[in-house]
């Protein structure tokens, strides 16, 4: 409950007890409902018997205000009615704007406000602003307004400007907020002595004593950011939502103002966007306050924020610091000044399309080279109102102090640089540059560690901000406050390309954080499309699985990657094509491993960024993973990337018959009743067991393949089935098949030879494989199971010395082919032994729309 709904509460029951004249009855039942109010410790009691209070004092709970009749008592009709009464009011507003003649003008406004012709027949005649109510005065620069709950009319030109700064330090919990509003067409009206400024966007027919109601909305801006231990930060930014109400009693004297501000999360989808409400509420002390029995109230017992309330020449001034119960808050506040400024100040970049076309950087990665300059520049010029074009600061000399607001502290300086363990800094991601150092007599006490930077009193228009960027993915804004010397007036600049107060940087007109040069680069073009930061729907390759799992701030935000030589590079991702991150958890057959994640991509166009060992991701909170596969610890995102690992285990053999497989990180029956296909947020890790292939698939097949094994003369370790009972027919089909040169005699021999290169090139095919698994693609269901399907789809089967089938198509996709690699004369990492390249088949088991890196 905001502060600002519980001082309107206790301004209702000050305003009704002041204003009626109580029957000993009554007095009794006003003293009841006080006690209720005084007592209550939920805020929504507080509102609810202060409101029945309301109703049982001016009797008008049931009362039409317009028609005299009852109110209906369904709040479903009742809620129709008051829909149908705005929908009125709006067409006799567009009626009375779009009228020519002051006659017809009164007629709209009168029937706006349910009164009769006979109103405007009374009042004087010629007055410009006729009296319509009793005890109803205009004040200077303002017009008339009825009180009536629906009615409202036009107005004249009456200034309001407020700004309000909050912090909140909590356990694991930071909160801080600005916001700031103006308008030129706010009510501000006297009725039996009470002031009342409103700015509301629509009228509030909840209290027939308070007039409230304007189409005309408050402009400005606000911004919040949250910082959550293990959440991460959370931004808000403005969302044009404003609201300023005033009032001053001088009979009680009672000064109360509030004023909200909303924000919402650009983060979010835009279906879950809500927002978040800023806001603040004080009035001056009320134990300064009097009643009509000459009685002052105690100081209230909820908190109020006791704020310096002021009238001025023109108007009213209220100032307001200080911290309660942890929060920290201050608000300024001016009401009618009636003299605008003649000049406006602009906030612009040195060099225009420098600055459009900027996108930050940290310090260097590797060999990588910048994408730009470190740094951004801006000034601050002086215009006429009258004569926009025409610079005038050489003429006006003025002092502007600069301020970095609003400047991220991202973890490290992109998503996975450096590792957690070598403590990453969070320091702002937006500095002053040191090149200002060099300009020293121009400023005032020049401190390029702080968040501002004042010019000397006349130097405003010769100090240039030059901000440099420490981190990729930096964002801020900076805010430009210019004072006159030859008069003191002050201004807040204003950028030259929506007139919003502040200058962001990089250059985000599309208000995501993420620099609109890189949405708009040729290979990203994403910038009309307008994503929010955890966006996530990568396209390429086409197969209706869209997303790869990295949201789109992190690819902006890049990463540190390596190349084939281990050596850092900076890439920033793209958000139109997948890519998958993968480690190899050991040195030892880590390039077979590097070479099989090679030819996962080669085959499906995913791409891939490889790493040797874990260390260069993280344990994710409540980890139950093997190995470390959090890949993007850096990032201020609540979404999480995970990296495949793979390990290739040379100890005895956990599986017989199995190369590899992809274990997730749940138990023995998830596997089972997933195929083998996985998401990588599921992996845990992709096994290759080495003694498997070296052992049971190479140097046994020695031993099948060879000239004396035959079931007389069997060692044990040998199959029934041997070289004289069916595989000298696969070695012939390959020789004929693929015009190989396999000598039967000598296989056995040529297999023992080269163990080392056979090992090799199967655990590289056996990473692609199981790499596949890992990114949801399951085991091929053929009439073979898992040795049928398309033959040039990677998924599939074909390796099986234990068989001597030559029933088709066997024989001559798996074991042909076994007695092929067997040989060496086929090596099956670039291609088939026809010389065709690998392919995720797209039909019967169709295991390229089974392709899916991100877990729905």
């Amino acid at each position: 409950m905001s502060k600002l709904l519980l001082l309107l509460t206790l301004l209702l029951f000050v305003f009704t007890k002041t204003n009626a004249q109580m029957s000993p009855q009554m007095e009794e039942t006003v003293a009841k409902y006080k006690k209720l109010i005084d007592e209550a410790t939920n805020p929504q009691d507080k509102i609810k018997y202060a409101l029945e209070l309301q109703k049982i004092i001016t009797g008008k709970s049931t009362m039409d205000p317009a028609t005299g009749g009852s109110l209906p008592t369904n709040p479903a009709d009742a809620e129709k009615l008051k829909n149908k009464k705005i929908e009125e009011l709006k067409q006799l507003k567009k009626s009375m704007d779009t009228s020519t003649s002051r006659e017809d003008k009164n007629k709209f406004r009168l029937q706006m406000m349910g009164k009769d012709q006979a109103i405007i027949n009374a009042s004087k005649e010629g007055s410009k602003h006729p009296v319509l109510q009793p005890g109803l005065v205009n004040l200077p620069y303002a017009a008339q307004l009825s009180i009536d709950p629906f009615a409202h009319i036009d107005t004249s030109q009456v200034s309001v400007s407020f700004s309000c700064t909050t912090t909140r330090t909590e356990p694991n919990v930071h909160f801080s907020s600005q916001f700031q509003g103006s308008t030129a067409t706010a009510y501000m009206f006297k009725q039996n002595g009470i002031v009342r400024v409103v700015c509301n966007e629509l009228p509030d027919g909840g209290n027939n004593q308070l007039a409230v109601g304007s189409y005309h909305n408050l402009s400005g801006s606000a911004s919040s950011t949250t910082v959550q231990e293990h959440v991460g930060t959370f931004k808000g930014v403005s969302n044009n939502t404003f609201i300023f109400n005033f009032y001053y009693n001088p009979l009680s004297n009672q000064f109360v103002v509030g004023a909200d501000a909303g924000t919402i999360n650009p983060q979010d989808k835009p279906s879950e966007r809500g927002v978040s409400m800023l806001d603040f509420g004080g009035s001056n002390d009320p134990a300064s306050w009097t009643t009509p029995g000459g009685e002052k109230p105690n100081k209230t017992n909820d908190h109020v924020n006791i704020c310096k309330c002021t009238k001025t020449a023109n108007g009213f001034s209220i100032s307001y610091s200080g911290t309660f119960d942890g929060v920290t808050q201050s608000f300024n506040c001016t009401i009618g000044n009636p003299v605008p400024s003649k000049y406006i100040a602009y906030i612009v970049p040195v060099v225009k399309t420098d600055y459009e076309n900027w996108i930050p950087q940290g310090s260097q990665i590797g060999t990588t080279p910048p994408e730009n300059i470190a740094t951004t520049s801006f000034k601050t010029i002086i215009v006429d109102k009258a004569h926009p074009k025409v610079d005038v600061s050489s003429s006006h000399p003025f002092k502007v102090k600069y301020s970095l607001v609003n400047v991220s502290n991202y973890k490290g300086i992109c998503s996975n640089y450096p590792t957690l363990s070598n403590n990453p800094d969070t320091k702002k991601d937006l500095l002053w540059d040191n090149s200002l150092t060099a300009h020293q007599a121009d400023f005032d006490n020049l401190d390029i560690q702080s968040n501002t930077i004042s010019s000397k009193a006349t130097n405003g228009a010769n100090v240039v901000a030059v901000v440099k960027s420490e981190d990729y993915g930096a964002f801020g804004e900076l805010i430009a406050d210019v004072t006159f010397q030859e008069d003191g007036k002050e201004l807040r600049a204003v950028n030259n390309y929506d007139n919003g107060f502040t200058a962001t940087i990089p250059f985000d007109k599309n208000g995501n954080q993420i620099a609109d040069a890189w949405e708009k680069r040729p290979d990203i073009n994403i910038y009309d499309r307008k994503l929010y930061k955890e966006w996530d729907e990568d396209k390429k390759p086409i197969n209706g699985n869209d997303g790869d799992d990295i949201a789109l701030f992190d690819e902006y935000r890049g990463f540190a990657v390596k190349d084939a030589d281990d050596n850092w590079l900076y890439k920033r991702l793209s958000p139109n094509d997948k890519e998958l991150f993968t480690i190899a958890a050991k040195n030892e057959y880590s390039d077979e491993v590097r070479k099989g994640v090679e030819g996962y991509t080669t085959f499906n166009h995913i791409k891939t960024y490889h790493f040797l060992y874990d260390k260069y991701a993280a344990f994710e909170p409540g980890a139950t993973s093997l190995y470390r596969r959090w890949i993007n610890f850096n990032s201020p995102l609540e979404h999480k990337t995970f990296a495949v690992v793979i390990d290739v285990y040379t100890g005895p053999i956990v599986k017989i018959g199995s190369l590899g497989y992809t274990k997730s990180l749940y138990d023995k029956k998830f596997d089972e009743t997933h195929d083998g296909a996985f998401f990588p947020a599921d992996v845990n890790y992709v096994f290759i067991q080495q003694k498997e292939i070296e052992e049971l698939e190479i140097l046994t097949a020695a031993k099948r393949v060879h000239p004396l094994c035959n079931p007389a003369q069997k060692d044990g370790s040998a199959p029934d089935v041997c070289y004289e009972h069916g595989m000298i027919k696969h070695i012939a089909h390959a020789n004929t098949n693929y015009n190989y040169h396999i000598d039967a005699a000598t296989l056995s021999n040529t297999i023992k030879q080269n163990v080392t290169t056979l090992n090799s090139r199967l655990l590289i095919i056996s990473v692609t494989h199981e790499l596949g698994h890992a990114t949801h693609i399951h085991h091929h269901h053929g009439p073979d199971d898992s040795f049928g399907g398309d033959e040039y789809c990677p998924t599939r089967y074909w390796i099986d010395p234990s068989s001597a089938s030559d029933k088709l198509p066997y024989c001559t996709t798996h074991n042909d082919w076994t007695m092929a690699f067997l040989s060496t004369a086929w090596n099956p990492i670039p291609s088939l032994p026809d010389g065709k390249p690998y392919k995720l088949c797209t039909s019967v088991d169709d295991c390229f729309h089974q392709l899916d890196l991100k877990k729905k």
